[in-house]
C-alpha cells in the first residue's frame, strides 16, 4: 500500500497510456457516439451490532454512468465514476475505506460485464490500495404472492 498523500497513489492502471485515454475519448465523443442515457445510482446500509463489538456503521456508494451507445444484442456500453465507502465506530483500523473508482461495463437485462479501478483509502492507517477489478454481477427481484 501506498501513503495517500504520495502523488503516484492516484496513478493510471499499467497499459493504460494517456494517448490510449485522449484515442478513446475523442472516439467516444464523436457525433456517432450520441449518449443514450445518464444512469446513476447509489446503495447504502446502517447498522448496529446489538453487542458493540463494531458499533455503529454504514457502507455504500453513489454511481454516475453514461450510456454511449446500444449494441447488437441490446448491449449498452456504460462507462461510469463512483464513490464508495464503509465505516464503523469500532474496530475501525483495518475496515474504514472510502474512495474513487472509475468503470466500464456491459450490461444487458439484469447482468453487468465489467471492470473497474478504484482508489481506496485506509483513513485510519493513512494509506491506499488501487485496485483493478473484472466482475460478473447480476440483481432480480420478485415477489412470491405476484
Amino acid at each position: 500500500m501506498k501513503n495517500w498523500s504520495d502523488a503516484r497513489s492516484l496513478s493510471i492502471p499499467r497499459g493504460l497510456s494517456v494517448g490510449t485515454i485522449v484515442l478513446l475519448l475523442g472516439v467516444l465523443s464523436s457525433p456517432a457516439w450520441a449518449i443514450e442515457g445518464l444512469p446513476g445510482s447509489t446503495w447504502g446500509s446502517l447498522s448496529q451490532d446489538a453487542d458493540n463489538v463494531e458499533g455503529p456503521g454504514a457502507i455504500g456508494y453513489l454511481n454516475q454512468g453514461v450510456d454511449w451507445t446500444t449494441l447488437p444484442g441490446g448491449v449498452v456500453l456504460n462507462t461510469f465514476a463512483e464513490f464508495r465507502y464503509r465505516i464503523r465506530g469500532g474496530n475501525k483500523t483495518y475496515y474504514n475505506a472510502y474512495g474513487p473508482a472509475l468503470g466500464l461495463e456491459l450490461r444487458k437485462w439484469s447482468f453487468h460485464l465489467g471492470m473497474d479501478y478504484y482508489w481506496q483509502r485506509f483513513p485510519e492507517l493513512d494509506e491506499s490500495s488501487n485496485r483493478l477489478r473484472y466482475y460478473l454481477s447480476w440483481y432480480y427481484d420478485w415477489d412470491l404472492k405476484r
